[in-house]
């Protein structure tokens, strides 16, 4: 599934933030298409609040979830808002808008402001946390 990306803001940016750019690309893509194997990107001790949750959850919280996105495919657009790595913990923001195919459903909530917090360990990024937040649109 091709994922848009947005333009990341930082010109200059070094291959750290780029290999963690693209680690958050996968990310997105794996879970809206409800793929278990976002859920290997995710620190053992994981603790994300969702958009659409009553209380933070876990990385079984997130196993749990993606039935819902599996039962219908979207496709992620990302639009890159901050990206700041201080040795091996980084900070991404992000707005992430969900588009379907013409005939398929509507996607739910348009567009949620996203932070996610990365941790460096043995040279691979994983998801330590995350919050998401609805955008208020006009």
């Amino acid at each position: 599934m091709p994922i848009a990306s947005g333009h990341v803001p930082d010109t200059a940016m070094d291959v750290e933030k780029k290999e963690l750019w693209e680690r958050e690309l996968r990310y997105w893509d794996l879970l809206c298409r409800g793929d278990r194997a976002c859920l290997e990107m995710l620190a053992e001790s994981f603790l994300g609040w969702p958009h659409n949750a009553d209380i933070p959850q876990d990385k079984s919280g997130i196993g749990k979830a993606l039935k819902n996105y599996g039962a219908n495919p979207l496709t992620p657009i990302l639009k890159p808002q901050g990206l700041s790595i201080v040795k091996d913990t980084a900070v991404v923001h992000l707005i992430r808008t969900l588009s379907s195919p013409p005939s398929g459903p509507k996607p739910p909530s348009a567009s949620i402001r996203v932070l996610h917090t990365w941790l460096k360990q043995n040279d691979e990024w994983l998801l330590l946390g995350g919050m998401g937040y609805p955008v208020n649109e006009p």
